[in-house]
C-alpha cells in the first residue's frame, strides 16, 4: 500500500491532537519522570490484605507510622512516564479519541509498505540472543583482557587497541553487546588504575565507536533494519555502501578523541599504572558471574563498599583472571558466524526483500543457542548449584554478623525511633511489602527493574531486587540468651508462609543455579524494545494517516529541488542526527523518516518527476548514517544503547549527567572540549585515594605512598601495597586578596613560582630544585637561602587537607587538629597523605640584586653567614664554601629597579655559566661583587648541575668538563633529569647527599671533621630559623638570651662520591651520624640514615609522635624511622637479586643504564618547556 499523500486532513482537530500527543510522547522519551500517585490508606491497606489473602504476597507490616508516630491519610506511589509507557498511553489515548484505529494498530506492528515491525523484532530479539549468550560466556572480557594484555601500560597504544577491539566486534555482534560488557570492563579497568582519575575518555570512546561500526551490518542495529526493509535493500549492498563511510569516520574520530575532545593526560595517561594481582588471586579460578553468589562473601563486601580498595581488588580480579567458558564461546561464534552468513546469502539471492523473511534463519539459530545453553547448565547442575548455595551461605552469614554487628552498636532502626534487634528476612522469600514511612508505598518484588525500564539485569547477571539480593531489616524481639538459634534462611522458611512472589522468586534463583546462562541472557535481552518499537510504529503510522508525513514529505521535496544532492545528504544527515535525540530515540527517528522518504517518492510519482537514483540513495544512506551516529550526540534517549549504557555505568558508580554527555559527545560533531572544574576533579581523586587508604586499613594492612616522583636519594624498592596520588599536580587556585594559594602535593616548585609569578606573587620559600614539590617541602624538610627569615618551607603552609590512616579526610591548621598539622609537617608522610596545601605568598619583584662576598677561611664564612641574617633587608642568604680557604656567602634582596649599566645575569640557558662556577669565578680576584638576576632565574639558580652534583657525571665518566661539554650535555644536567640518573644507575648507594644542620657554635668543628674524612668541596652553608617544639624536622634545645626562642642552625650541604665499597659507605655514614649528634646536629631525613631505632628516637620525642599515630589511625602507615631508615643487607640483597642489578655495579654500565633510564623519562622537556626562563643571558666563556 502506497503512503496517501493528502494533506488536507491536517485541519481536522484529531490530526492536531496527534501532531501534539506525538512531540510530547518524544519530549517524555528524552525526558523521563514519575507521577506521584496519592492513594487513601484504607484502600491501600485493603489491597494489600487482599493480596495477601490470595497469597500473592506475604502480610504487610503493620507499622503505618512515620518518624513522628503519626499515620498519614495517603500512601504515596510514583508511576514511572518513560520510554515504555509513555508511548502506550499516547497510543491508548488516540484510540480513546478514534484519531486512529485499527488499520494504524495492524499496520503499526505487523506491518505496511515493506516494514514489519513484528518480523524486525522477531529478527532483532533473536540475534540478540545469540550475541548475548557469547557475551555470557566471557568472550568479550577475556578478548577485551587479551587486548589489555597487548597493549600494555601505555596509554595511547592501549587506547587505540581497545578502540580497534569494539570497532571490529561492533561490526559483527552490534552495539548492544558492547554496551553490556565493554563498558563494565572500562569501568573496572579504570577503577583499578591509579592514575586515571574519571573514566569518560574511556566509556565515552567505547559508545561513540560501538555505535559508529554497527551503522557496518544491517543485522548489527534494529535501525539498519527497518531502513533495509523499509527500501528493499539487499544486505550485502547496505553493507557495501556503508562501509567506506563508517570506516572514514572510525579513522578521523580516534585522533580527534585522543588529541583534542580527551587531550587531559589525566583522561587518558601516557603511562598507566595498574594495581598488580596478587599471585593468590591469579591462582584462583575465575568465578562464572552467571552463578547467583558465585564469589560469596568477598562479592559482598564489595557491594557493601563501592568504592573502597577492596571493590578495586574485586575489579581487577574482574579484569585480570576473566571467567571464559571455551565451549559455549565457540559455540556461540560459530552459529553467529553461521547465522550471519546465511542471512547475507539468502537475503542476497532472493529477488525482493521481503521473499524470506531473516528471523527464519535467526529464530532457528537462536533455538540452537538456546539448546546448548539448556543442556549445558543441566550437564553442570550440581556443581553450579554447589557453587551457588555455598556463595549464598557466606552471604547470609556475613549480612547476620553485620546485622548483629550493627546492633551491638546502638544502631536503631530509623522507622521506629527506638532501639530492636536486627534479623534478616530469608533471601529465599523476597517478600512484597510495603515500606510505609513517609507515608510512601514501594512494592519490592524479584523483577524489580530500573526506571529505564530496559528490562535487564546487572552485567553480572543477577537481578537488581530489593529484597532478594539486599538484606531486610525489621523488629523483632530480642531472644533469651543461651537458646540455639535457627539460620536467618531456615528461620524464615518456618516463620513465613509461602506466597507467589516467593515462589517465584525461589522458582527464578532456581533457574539462575540450574541454567545461569539462560536465565542471563532472558535478563538481558532488550525486550523493553518490543513495546516501545511497536507503539512507536503504530504513533508514526498516525501521523501517515492524519496527513503529517505527506507534510513532511513536501517539505522535503522542496529542501531537496532547492539544494541537489549535495543538500539531501547534507539535510538528511542533519534530520537524523537531530531527531534521535528529539524523537524517540534513532528507531523512532527511522521510522519516521523513512515514511517520509517514502511519501516523497509517491509524490513524485504521481506528479512524473523521477528522483534520480544519486539523489534517493544519497538520501537514504545519509539517513542510514545520521541515525546510527545521533546515537552519540547529545542525549541518553538518542538510542535504547544509550539508557542502557547509562544504567550500567550507574551500577558501576559511575554516574554521567546528561550535560556532560551531551558535552563529551557533541563534541564528535563537534563541539568544545569538555574540562573537569579543578575542585571538582581534587575532590573525585581525594576520594579515590580515601577509599583505597580505607580498603587497606580495613585490612590492616600497611601501605606506602607513590608520589610519582622523588627527590629522595635513598634506594627504592618495590613494594605491593602502595597509594598512587600522582594525579595530584595541579595549583587550583591563586588568591591575590589574601595572597594564598591551593595547591596539591605534587605541584613542583617551577609550576608553582609559574603559577604565582604572574599575579605578581611567590613562596616567600622556594626550593632551589625545580622538581621538588609543595607536598614534599610539607612532609619532608625545605630549607633554603629564605629560611633564615621565614623558616622550614611549612612555616609558610596556613592549611593542608589530609587523608589519615583510616581514609577520613580532614583540614589541619592552627584552628583545627593543631597537633595534626604541627606533626605532620616533617613527619614524610608517617602521620598521613597531605593532599591540599593552602601556601602563604609574598610579594614578588623583577630583580634579585645579588652579592657575593668572597671569605677566605671557615670561621670567616660562618661569622660573615650569621653576621648576614641579622640584616633585616635582605632576602636571601647562602653560602658556598670551595675550599678552606675560599669561599662566597651570597645574599639577596628583591628589587623592581634595575640601574643603567647594570648587566642582567641568567643561569637558565644552555650557553649560561653554572650557578657556583660563575660565582666561584667572580669572588676570585675581588671581596665583593653584584649583579642583578631576574627573580625565578635567581631561585631556581641550581637547577642547571644540581648545584655541583652534576660535575660528578664527567667525573664518573671520566669526560672532560668544560663550557662546551657542560652546553653540549645541557639536557641531562639538570636536576630532574640527575635523579633519575642517580636512581636507575644505582650510584645512590655509594654516593654521599647530606644536609646536616647543627649550631653555629659547631659548625667550624664539623666542616673541618668533613674535610678531613670525607674531602669533598664545594659545601653549601644555608641559614635556618628553627620551628617550634616538638618537632621531627632538624632541630637543636639551645635558647637565644630572651629564653623564649630557639637559636638559629647552619645547615651544611655534603655532596659529593663516598667510598666505592657498600660496607666503607655506610661505615663512614655511620661516623658521620655520631660526629653530627655529638656536636648537637641532625640530619634531613630526605638522604640515607642509618640509626638504630632507639639511636633515632633519641633525638625526637616518640611519646609525641606515637600518640599522633594513634589519635589520627596511622598505625598502619610506616613510622617516620621505617621511611627514612636505611638497610644495608637489604640493599645488598637488591643489588644481587639478579645478573641485571648485579652488573650496574660495574663501570660504566650502571651510569649508562642511568643515562638511558633519564632519556626515557623525557624530564629533560619538562626545563626546556618551562616558562619562568628569561632571556639568555652573557654566555659562559672558556
Amino acid at each position: 500500500m502506497e503512503p496517501d499523500t493528502d494533506t488536507s486532513r491536517i485541519r481536522d482537530w484529531r490530526s492536531i491532537v496527534t501532531l501534539l500527543v506525538f512531540i510530547i510522547t518524544n519530549c517524555i522519551v528524552l525526558f523521563p519522570f514519575h507521577i506521584p500517585v496519592y492513594v487513601p490508606r484504607p484502600v491501600s491497606n485493603a489491597f494489600l490484605d487482599t493480596l495477601s489473602k490470595l497469597r500473592i504476597i506475604s502480610p504487610r507490616s503493620h507499622h503505618d507510622s512515620d518518624d513522628n508516630g503519626k499515620v498519614k491519610p495517603f500512601v504515596r506511589l510514583s508511576f514511572p512516564m518513560n520510554f515504555v509507557t509513555a508511548p502506550l498511553i499516547a497510543d491508548l489515548f488516540l484510540l480513546a479519541i478514534l484519531a486512529i484505529g485499527r488499520k494504524e494498530v495492524h499496520d503499526g506492528t505487523l506491518g505496511t509498505d515493506n516494514i514489519s515491525p513484528i518480523d524486525i523484532m522477531a529478527f532483532f530479539i533473536t540475534l540478540a540472543y545469540i550475541a548475548i549468550s557469547i557475551d555470557a560466556s566471557g568472550l568479550i572480557r577475556f578478548l577485551a583482557f587479551k587486548v589489555l594484555q597487548k597493549g600494555g601500560k601505555v596509554g595511547h597504544r592501549l587506547f587505540f587497541y581497545l578502540y580497534a577491539f569494539f570497532f571490529g566486534l561492533g561490526t559483527f555482534i552490534g552495539n548492544d553487546p558492547i554496551i553490556l560488557s565493554g563498558t563494565a570492563f572500562l569501568a573496572y579497568m579504570t577503577r583499578v588504575s591509579s592514575n586515571i582519575i574519571h573514566p569518560r575518555a574511556w566509556i565515552h570512546s567505547q559508545f561513540a565507536i560501538a555505535n559508529i561500526s554497527s551503522a557496518i551490518l544491517v543485522s548489527s542495529n534494529p535501525t539498519n533494519l527497518v531502513l533495509a526493509g523499509a527500501f528493499n535493500i539487499k544486505f550485502i549492498n547496505y553493507t557495501a555502501n556503508m562501509i567506506v563511510p563508517v570506516f572514514v569516520t572510525a579513522i578521523v574520530l580516534f585522533p580527534f578523541l585522543l588529541y583534542i575532545i580527551f587531550a587531559d593526560e589525566s583522561l587518558i595517561p601516557l603511562s598507566i599504572k595498574m594495581h598488580e594481582l596478587s599471585e593468590e588471586a591469579k591462582l584462583r579460578k575465575p568465578a562464572n558471574p552467571n552463578i547467583p553468589h558465585s564469589r560469596g562473601n568477598v562479592e559482598e563486601e564489595g557491594n557493601m563498599a563501592a568504592n573502597d580498595e577492596q571493590a578495586n581488588l574485586l575489579s581487577l580480579e574482574e579484569i585480570m583472571n576473566p571467567f571464559l567458558d571455551k565451549g559455549g564461546a565457540a559455540f556461540g561464534a560459530a552459529v553467529m558466524g553461521a547465522t550471519l552468513v546465511t542471512v547475507l546469502a539468502l537475503n542476497a539471492a532472493s529477488q525482493s526483500g521481503n521473499e524470506h523473511p531473516v528471523y527464519w534463519v535467526t529464530v532457528p539459530g537462536a533455538f540452537v543457542m538456546f539448546c546448548w545453553d539448556l543442556g549445558f547448565g543441566w550437564y553442570h547442575r550440581e556443581e553450579t548449584r554447589s557453587i551457588a548455595r555455598k556463595g549464598r551461605q557466606e552471604v547470609e552469614a556475613a549480612r547476620t554478623e553485620r546485622a548483629i554487628r550493627e546492633a551491638a552498636l546502638g544502631q536503631e532502626d530509623p522507622g521506629y525511633g527506638h532501639a530492636m534487634t536486627l534479623t534478616e528476612s530469608p533471601v529465599a522469600q523476597p517478600t512484597p511489602r510495603a515500606s510505609e514511612n513517609g507515608g510512601q508505598t514501594q512494592t519490592s518484588t524479584p523483577s524489580d527493574r530500573p526506571a529505564s525500564a530496559i528490562g535487564i539485569i546487572d552485567e553480572k547477571g543477577e537481578l537488581d531486587r530489593d529484597s532478594a539480593s539486599k538484606p531486610r531489616v525489621e523488629a523483632i524481639l530480642s531472644e533469651p540468651t543461651g537458646v540455639e538459634k535457627t539460620p536467618p534462611s531456615e528461620e524464615g522458611q518456618k516463620r513465613e508462609r509461602a506466597t507467589l512472589t516467593s515462589l517465584t522468586a525461589d522458582a527464578y534463583r532456581w533457574c539462575q543455579e540450574t541454567f545461569p546462562t539462560v536465565t542471563a541472557v532472558m535478563a538481558h535481552l532488550p525486550f523493553a524494545l518490543v513495546p516501545f518499537a511497536f507503539t512507536m510504529f503504530i504513533l508514526v503510522q498516525a501521523l501517515v494517516t492524519k496527513g503529517w508525513v505527506s507534510v513532511f514529505a513536501y517539505g522535503w521535496d522542496h529542501w531537496v529541488s532547492k539544494t541537489g544532492t549535495v543538500g539531501a545528504i547534507g539535510g538528511m544527515g542533519f534530520l537524523s542526527v537531530v531527531l534521535s535525540n528529539f524523537a524517540g530515540t534513532n528507531i523512532g527517528t527511522t521510522i519516521l523518516l523513512c515514511r517520509v522518504v517514502q511519501a516523497w517518492t509517491v509524490i513524485h510519482d504521481k506528479n512524473q518527476i523521477p528522483i534520480t537514483d544519486r539523489t534517493f540513495w544519497a538520501t537514504v544512506y545519509g539517513m542510514a548514517i545520521g541515525v546510527n551516529y545521533g546515537a552519540f550526540s547529545t542525549a541518553f534517549s538518542a538510542s535504547l544503547a544509550g539508557l542502557l549504557w547509562k544504567d550500567i555505568l550507574a551500577r558501576k558508580h559511575i554516574h554521567v549527567k546528561r550535560l556532560d554527555f551531551a558535552r563529551a559527545h557533541g563534541d564528535t560533531l563537534p563541539a568544545d572540549q569538555l574540562h573537569i572544574p579543578p575542585m571538582k576533579n581534587h575532590k573525585l581523586t581525594v576520594e579515590k585515594i580515601a577509599a583505597s587508604v580505607q580498603g587497606y586499613f580495613k585490612q590492616r594492612a600497611p601501605f606506602r605512598i607513590n608520589h610519582g616522583s622523588t627527590n629522595s636519594t635513598r634506594q627504592a624498592f618495590q613494594r605491593q601495597n602502595t597509594v598512587d596520588i600522582s594525579a595530584l599536580s595541579r595549583v587550583l587556585k591563586v588568591d591575590t586578596k589574601t595572597r594564598t594559594a591551593l595547591v596539591e602535593p605534587n605541584v613542583p616548585m617551577d609550576r608553582l613560582v609559574e603559577a604565582t609569578i604572574k599575579y605578581g606573587l611567590i613562596p616567600p620559600v622556594v626550593m632551589e630544585f625545580p622538581g621538588i614539590t609543595a607536598g614534599g617541602g610539607f612532609a619532608g624538610t625545605g630549607g633554603e637561602s629564605s629560611s633564615f627569615k621565614f623558616g622550614y618551607f611549612n612555616e609558610t603552609v596556613n592549611s593542608a587537607e589530609v587523608v589519615l590512616g583510616n581514609g577520613d579526610v580532614v583540614t589541619a591548621s592552627e584552628k583545627e587538629n593543631v597537633d595534626l598539622f604541627h606533626g605532620a609537617s616533617g613527619a614524610v608522610g608517617s602521620l598521613g597523605i597531605s593532599t591540599l596545601l593552602e601556601i602563604q605568598l609574598i610579594e614578588a619583584k623583577k630583580y634579585v640584586k645579588a652579592t657575593y662576598h668572597t671569605v677566605k677561611s671557615v670561621p670567616e664564612a660562618v661569622k660573615k653567614v650569621r653576621e648576614e641574617t641579622e640584616n633585616a633587608e635582605l632576602d636571601y642568604v647562602d653560602g658556598i664554601l670551595f675550599s678552606k680557604n675560599h669561599g662566597a656567602i651570597v645574599t639577596g634582596t628583591m628589587t623592581d629597579d634595575l640601574p643603567v649599566n647594570a648587566q642582567v645575569q641568567t643561569f637558565s640557558d644552555a650557553r649560561d655559566p653554572w650557578f657556583y662556577l660563575h660565582v666561584q669565578d667572580k669572588t676570585k680576584r675581588v671581596a665583593e661583587y653584584t649583579e642583578y638576576i631576574p627573580l625565578a632565574e635567581y631561585l631556581f639558580r641550581y637547577d642547571r648541575g644540581g648545584f655541583w652534583v652534576g660535575a660528578s657525571a664527567f667525573k664518573y665518566f671520566k669526560f672532560p668538563f668544560n663550557w662546551l661539554t657542560r652546553w653540549w650535555l645541557d639536557d641531562f644536567l639538570h636536576t630532574r633529569m640527575l635523579y633519575k640518573a642517580l636512581h636507575a644507575s644505582g650510584q645512590s648507594r655509594n654516593y654521599v647527599v647530606q644536609d646536616l644542620a647543627l649550631p653555629y657554635s659547631k659548625a667550624e668543628e664539623f666542616i673541618d671533621y668533613t674535610a678531613d674524612s670525607f674531602n669533598i668541596w664545594p659545601l653549601w652553608l644555608c641559614p635556618l630559623r628553627q620551628t617550634c617544639l616538638p618537632t621531627l624536622h632538624p632541630h637543636n634545645p639551645e635558647m637565644e638570651a630572651d629564653g623564649k626562642s630557639l637559636k638559629p642552625m647552619l645547615n651544611v650541604g655534603l655532596w659529593g662520591f663516598g667510598p666505592a665499597q657498600r660496607d666503607k659507605f655506610v661505615t663512614k655514614n655511620r661516623e658521620l651520624e655520631h660526629k653530627l649528634r655529638d656536636l648537637g646536629g641532625m640530619k634531613w631525613h630526605y638522604a640515607h640514615t642509618y640509626y638504630e631505632e632507639n639511636e633515632f628516637w633519641k633525638m625526637f620525642d616518640r611519646k609525641w609522635y606515637d600518640g599522633l599515630r594513634e589519635k589520627y589511625h596511622a598505625e598502619t602507615l610506616p613510622s617516620v624511622w621505617h621511611k627514612v631508615k636505611v638497610d644495608p643487607d637489604a640493599a645488598k640483597q637488591a643489588d644481587n637479586s639478579s645478573w641485571g642489578k648485579w652488573a650496574l655495579q660495574f663501570w660504566p654500565l650502571g651510569g649508562i643504564w642511568g643515562l638511558r633510564k633519564s632519556i626515557e623519562s623525557r624530564d629533560y622537556l619538562i626545563a626546556r618547556n618551562s616558562t619562568w626562563k628569561s632571556k639568555k643571558g652573557t654566555p659562559e666563556g672558556r
